[in-house]
């Protein structure tokens, strides 16, 4: 089962937030079959983009995680732009938290 954090949270309501018709019908992310996928995927993203602020590395986020994802989501039809700015607000996130300005 995924753990949905308020991290994860913040980055989805962000994005439906900027683009109000990613749920509705026709949207990027309509039906369970497209957002099932980002959620749990939200959860792995948010992970890999704390380790890269802690170390300071983020080429492993980029090479195991981001790569795959455009190809996986291309292959559902939802638009990437989206998931990189989800991926966008998720890293403010954790830098805010990691470097304790989280508001």
């Amino acid at each position: 089962m995924t753990k949905i954090t308020s991290k994860h949270l913040d980055a989805v309501d962000g994005i439906t937030c900027e683009s109000p018709g990613l749920t509705s019908p026709g949207g990027g992310v309509y039906t369970n079959r497209k957002i099932s996928p980002c959620l749990c995927d939200g959860e792995i993203i948010l992970r890999y983009i704390t380790y890269a602020v802690l170390t300071g590395d983020a080429s492993f986020l980029n090479d195991c995680c981001l790569n795959r994802l455009k190809e996986t989501y291309s292959a559902l039809g939802i638009t990437v732009g989206n998931t990189i700015r989800a991926v966008n607000i998720m890293k403010s996130c954790a830098v805010a938290h990691v470097s304790d300005t989280n508001t």
